[in-house]
């Protein structure tokens, strides 16, 4: 689970590739991503074969690769969101346990994770306005 997701309107980051985060939900995992953070699901793949590196996590079951942004991987960010079938709760602390994501609208975002059912307290962390869905 995500402990902390901070939601900003500063750019001042530098630019990754890609994050991997596992999911025990894909599908809340894509609604909260689409509706708080404007991304949309631009791929998706399944594997019938375990996982053969750790990012996933350790389980020996079927996975899958929901790749989600704004812009197409090769213009931009893009979130990795890996589901391993069968797979509840992961502990906390075996994974990525926060990152950092700009949006257009800072109080539309906090509206729809309030909506989807996620508590939302401002933390003034990034020139001043940040706020962390946690």
């Amino acid at each position: 689970a995500l402990s902390t997701l901070v939601i900003a309107e500063d750019s001042s980051f530098t630019r990754s590739a890609h994050w991997v985060i596992r999911t025990s939900d894909l599908n809340q995992t894509v609604e909260f991503s689409k509706q708080v953070l404007g991304m949309r699901v631009l791929r998706h793949e399944e594997n019938d074969e375990p996982c053969p590196i750790t990012c996933n996590g350790d389980s020996a079951t079927a996975w899958s690769k929901t790749m989600i942004g704004t812009v197409t991987e090769d213009e931009g960010y893009a979130l990795e969101v890996t589901y391993n079938y069968g797979v509840e709760k992961y502990p906390r602390g075996t994974g990525l346990t926060s990152f950092y994501i700009m949006v257009d609208d800072l109080e539309a975002s906090i509206k729809a994770s309030w909506a989807l059912g996620y508590p939302v307290k401002k933390s003034p962390t990034i020139n001043g306005q940040a706020t962390s869905i946690g």
